[in-house]
C-alpha cells in the first residue's frame, strides 16, 4: 500500500471507523481480520479501541490493472468508553487516531479517483485531509445533520448512474 490515513466518529454508544488509502493494484484489497471491542478479547483493556486490517492480493480473474486505487472501508464499533482507535494495517504499520464526537464539526467529500463515479459522498470530520488526490471538499463545515442534509438534496439530483426501472405497477422507483 502506498498510503493510507484513518479517522473515528462517535454517535452515541457506536464508533464508525473509516481508514481510505491507495493500493498498488486492482487485485489487492483490504479485509477487517479482527476488531476491539467486539471481537478480540484481552485480560488487561489496552486502552483504546482497535482495529485490524490485512492487504490480501487476489489474482484468481488472472487480470490485474497495474494502477494505483484508491480505497474505503469502514467498520462499526460498540465502545462508549475509549478516546481513541488503533488502526493496525499488517505489514504497514498502524495509526492511532482520536475518536471525534459527533457535535463536532464535519466536511463532506467526494471521491475523485477511481473506479466509484462521481458524485460519491463521504460525511467525515472536519479535521480530515482532504489531498486533492482522493478526494475533494464539497460541503461544510456544518454538524453532521447539516451535512446529511445536504447530500440528500444533491445526491439523486446529480448522480449519473441513478436507473429509473418501472415495476409491474409503473411506479419508477430508482435504482442505482
Amino acid at each position: 500500500m502506498i498510503n493510507f490515513s484513518a479517522h473515528a466518529v462517535r454517535q452515541g454508544k457506536t464508533v464508525e471507523v473509516t481508514v481510505s488509502g491507495i493500493l498498488p493494484n486492482s487485485c489487492t484489497k483490504i479485509v477487517i481480520t479482527d476488531f476491539y471491542p467486539g471481537n478480540r478479547i484481552y485480560v488487561r483493556d489496552p486502552g483504546h479501541a482497535q482495529l485490524f486490517l490485512e492487504v490480501v492480493t487476489n489474482i484468481e480473474s488472472g487480470i490485474c490493472i497495474m494502477n494505483t486505487i484508491p480505497f474505503s472501508i469502514t467498520k462499526h464499533l460498540y465502545d462508549e468508553t475509549h478516546t481513541d482507535v488503533e488502526v493496525n494495517i499488517e505489514g504497514n504499520g498502524q495509526l492511532t487516531i482520536p475518536i471525534i464526537d459527533i457535535s463536532n464539526q464535519f466536511i463532506v467529500v467526494n471521491m475523485i479517483g477511481g473506479f466509484v463515479p462521481p458524485p460519491s459522498y463521504s460525511i467525515v470530520p472536519d479535521s480530515f485531509k482532504v489531498d486533492g488526490i482522493i478526494f475533494e471538499k464539497s460541503y461544510g463545515p456544518a454538524t453532521y445533520e447539516q451535512c446529511k442534509e445536504w447530500i440528500k438534496g444533491k445526491s439523486f439530483k446529480q448522480n449519473p448512474q441513478t436507473l429509473f426501472l418501472s415495476g409491474s405497477n409503473g411506479s419508477g422507483a430508482p435504482r442505482g
